[in-house]
């Protein structure tokens, strides 16, 4: 069963009725015989699963509770975590949870670099610039 709106034509009086999918779409009013109402089509209200504002980017602990409450497969959980990446990466210009892997990956392999922080980079010099990609 779902709701539609019907609204009356004189009166601008708005009625939602339970009807059933395959049922006729027609409203009579009250009574029953009144034939001024009219079926309003409207946008449906919809939840989307996307990235939710309600995840706070810093956050592990909303990061987990998202993350714990879906079933899902673990390239949802890289995604979403690749979104959260850019949100933080817009507002603050560089993503700091990154950027302490990375340092932590140098500091643990005696300053080689992150092979993606690698492909991330960009050096340029004298008017030349090379970024390193596959």
């Amino acid at each position: 069963m779902s709701i539609y709106s019907y609204q009356n034509k004189d009166t601008k009086e708005i009625a939602d009725i339970f009807q059933g999918m395959n049922d006729e779409h027609v409203y009579l009013g009250k009574s029953g015989k009144e034939k001024n109402w009219v079926r309003l089509f409207c946008l449906p209200n919809l939840a989307t699963e996307g990235l939710q504002s309600s995840i706070d980017p810093n956050s592990k602990e909303d990061f987990k509770r998202y993350t714990s409450q879906r079933q899902g497969k673990i390239g949802d959980v890289m995604d979403l975590s690749a979104e959260l990446s850019e949100k933080r990466k817009e507002k603050e210009g560089i993503d700091p949870i990154k950027q302490k892997f990375y340092n932590n990956y140098s500091k643990t392999r005696h300053g080689k670099r992150h092979p993606q922080e690698q492909k991330e980079s960009r050096i340029s010099k004298n008017g030349f610039s090379v970024s390193f990609e596959d």
